[in-house]
């Protein structure tokens, strides 16, 4: 039944790869945190793929989202770091995740091509493509909500407007 589900969103492989990885997996992180994706490599087993494929897809996948898992826990444990009273301002932790997402901002872009790569090496231009498109709509809402909302929601709304 889950994969049926998972299947009628799309024929497209490689849109279907990074739909689990990048959407779904950075979703998972966002939210939860501490390597709660690493579900996402059985759903992509029981969705036909290969095991070591489907485990690199989902770490690769994974990368990007971790500064902001656990509801944004790593920068805000470093903004409350780096403050003289050990409680940052909410304004020093926006401008912290901001910084963070233009630090990462790269691989918005280099991962989604690396996972659409692994998944059709011969489509290269349709990979491409997918990538910018992905990475920047992540990229963009992701450094929204880092400027304007906090360490809280970037990987959430990012992977889910991606």
């Amino acid at each position: 039944m889950i994969k049926a589900q998972f299947s009628s969103f799309t024929d497209d492989k490689g849109i279907l790869v990074l739909m689990m990885v990048w959407g779904f997996g950075g979703l998972l992180e966002g939210m939860a945190g501490f390597g709660t994706a690493v579900a996402i490599p059985a759903i992509l087993i029981g969705l036909g793929f290969k095991p070591m494929f489907s485990a690199l897809v989902a770490l690769l996948g994974n990368t990007v989202t971790t500064g902001f898992g656990a509801v944004g826990v790593p920068v805000t444990t470093l903004c409350n770091e780096v403050t003289a009273g050990g409680t940052a301002s909410v304004e020093t932790i926006r401008e912290i995740s901001s910084f963070v997402i233009v630090q990462l901002s790269p691989l918005f872009f280099i991962i989604p091509f690396i996972i659409l790569t692994l998944t059709d090496r011969k489509a290269v231009g349709r990979n491409i493509a997918l990538s910018l498109w992905t990475g920047g709509i992540s990229l963009a809402v992701q450094y929204a909500c880092a400027r304007w909302l906090g360490a809280e929601t970037p990987a959430i709304l990012g992977s889910i407007a991606a």
